[in-house]
C-alpha cells in the first residue's frame, strides 16, 4: 500500500493530516510522492502520523512495507515525545 492510499483508506487528506500530526503538509506532500522521503523519515515524524491515523506505528510501518526509522528525531521534533525503542 502507498502513502496516498493510506490516506485515502483512512478517510484523510494531507491538510487534516498535518492538522493532526503536527507534521507539514509539504512534507507530507513530499512522502505521497517520493516513497524514499518516507522511508528516511523520523522515528518521531512515523509516530506523530501513525497515531493521528489511530494506528500503532508497527501497523503504520508495516502495511507501508517501511524498514525501522534509522533517525529518532530531528531537533524541531524532540521534547514533544519520548521514544520507547520497538
Amino acid at each position: 500500500m502507498t502513502f496516498k492510499e493510506l490516506l485515502n483508506e483512512k478517510n484523510f487528506t494531507q491538510l487534516r493530516l498535518s492538522r493532526e500530526a503536527n507534521v507539514s503538509q509539504s512534507n507530507l506532500s513530499i512522502y505521497s510522492n517520493y516513497r524514499d522521503t518516507l522511508e528516511n523519515s523520523s522515528q518521531i515524524t512515523r509516530l506523530k502520523i501513525s497515531k493521528a491515523l489511530g494506528m500503532t506505528l508497527g501497523e503504520f510501518e508495516e502495511i507501508l512495507n517501511l524498514g525501522p526509522a534509522k533517525i529518532i528525531a530531528t531537533n524541531k521534533q524532540q521534547g514533544d515525545y519520548i521514544v520507547i525503542p520497538k
